[in-house]
């Protein structure tokens, strides 16, 4: 076993649990090329699944577990870990799998010890973790609107920031790229982005705020309500794109921008002059 992930399981608290499930030997370790590009997240080539803490999912985390699961993560759930989600992608599967959980405001859930296991085929091929600092940043994945499989954050605020690429035979976990919308128009990479940067960047890819006026007109825009408490907001901070905002909780806000053929709803957390960017949407025209 590599030192590294060694390491990982004595952070994890499981170096007196060092049972292990053994998955069938896998004949596509040589066939598959793995690699991490995000610092301190580590892809190693394993079989081997170590028992976990048996975490408590209560309060809002009990909604972030998956009941519905495959019998590959039913393996991982024997073993003593929490299975938070599951993807399949071609021949690949990814289960993301937790060892810690806490319940805290607005209906979130603080997700750590976080880890995905990658099998082809049925057969085990990896395992991806992180270090004790950011041991959060694994706690789901899902399928984003390129078809690739994204990584969601579970630190309170769930994010998309990284996602999984495919090539030939190479899986690559790199930042997230820039997202086609519409078959048109290439939105940057935003996650976590303060608002004021976000915006900046884009304007480079040509999305501007968008037309209050003709906007409210259009099918995706008949139900939006441009919230005229957030009027002073708008003057104030130049960010005429504001909808609205929760005002109560972290804060959440909506601002829609608009492109030639489609719109673009980046949703915000945080106050709003510091406020970072969460995730988008968007409705063609």
């Amino acid at each position: 076993m590599e030192p590294k992930l060694r390491d990982k399981l004595n952070f994890i608290g499981l170096r007196k649990l060092f049972a292990l499930f053994v998955f069938s030997a896998s004949p596509v370790f040589s066939q598959v090329i793995l690699e991490s590009k995000v610092d301190d997240i580590i892809i190693s080539e394993i079989r081997e699944i170590p028992r976990g803490p048996r975490p408590n999912f209560t309060g809002n985390c009990e909604y972030f577990s998956v009941e519905s699961q495959s019998s590959l993560a039913i393996e991982i759930s024997k073993l003593g870990w929490m299975v938070t989600s599951e993807v399949e992608h071609g021949p690949f599967h990814f289960v993301s799998f937790a060892g810690s959980a806490t319940s805290i405001t607005s209906g979130m859930c603080f997700i750590e010890q976080t880890n995905i296991a990658i099998f082809k085929d049925s057969f085990l091929i990896a395992l991806v973790y992180t270090g004790p600092h950011n041991s959060h940043e694994l706690a789901a994945v899902e399928t984003n609107q390129k078809g690739a499989v994204s990584v969601i954050s579970g630190g309170g605020v769930r994010y998309s920031s990284h996602e999984f690429e495919f090539r030939g035979n190479r899986i690559t976990l790199d930042k997230e790229a820039s997202s086609l919308v519409c078959g048109r128009h290439l939105v940057p990479q935003l996650s976590e982005y303060p608002i004021l940067e976000a915006r900046n960047q884009l304007a480079k890819y040509g999305w501007f705020p968008v037309d209050w006026e003709s906007y409210l007109k259009t099918d995706a825009g008949k139900n939006s309500v441009k919230d005229d408490f957030y009027q002073n907001a708008r003057l104030e901070y130049g960010l005429p794109e504001i909808e609205t905002c929760s005002g109560t909780g972290v804060g959440y806000c909506s601002l829609i921008y608009q492109h030639d053929y489609a719109f673009l709803n980046v949703t915000t957390v945080g106050d709003i002059e510091g406020a970072q960017v969460l995730g988008f949407s968007s409705q063609c025209k």
